[in-house]
């Protein structure tokens, strides 16, 4: 017998109110027919979700402050699919937003971008995420950031 899993807080029913966003779940991408988790798939699944990232899934890149730990998004795509399964999640882009630009006496430009981003389950579940990139300080690299911040703001 399928049971669905156990109520998680992180996540919320599509069939439930959405919030202060107000925004209905996207029929397109995510049609009614939901597909709830065996017992057995949420056992499986809760157990993936409680491990901590292993060392070599964590990324590093200098920053003003020193290192900074981030998880790139071929790899958070790929844990994805590997605790979800291929089919089991899917993602959309709710907004982008540029927080800042500025350019200094200097000519040195630092712009941070955020991203909020909804994660769907295939048994009717979502989670928002928001992810903040942000302080990129050449200007030659300005369309490259914006287009891998809409790009890895799809990919979670």
């Amino acid at each position: 017998m399928e049971q669905n899993c156990p109520p998680n807080t992180n996540y919320i029913s599509q069939h439930e109110e959405n919030g202060s966003r107000g925004r209905p779940p996207s029929r397109a991408l995510h049609p009614q027919r939901h597909v709830p988790f065996s017992a057995a798939e949420c056992n499986v699944i809760q157990k993936e979700l409680d491990r901590p990232l292993e060392p070599e899934h964590i990324t590093y890149r200098p920053s003003g402050q020193g290192q900074v730990a981030y998880l790139e998004g071929w790899k958070s795509l790929q844990l994805a699919n590997e605790v979800f399964g291929f089919n089991g999640w899917s993602s959309e882009i709710l907004s982008l937003t540029t927080d800042f630009l500025d350019t200094d006496s200097t000519g040195r430009v630092s712009l941070g971008m955020s991203c909020m981003v909804r994660v769907h389950l295939r048994d009717g579940t979502f989670h928002d995420v928001r992810i903040i990139q942000a302080s990129i300080d050449v200007i030659g690299y300005w369309l490259w950031f914006c287009r891998e911040s809409k790009k890895q703001g799809g990919c979670i």
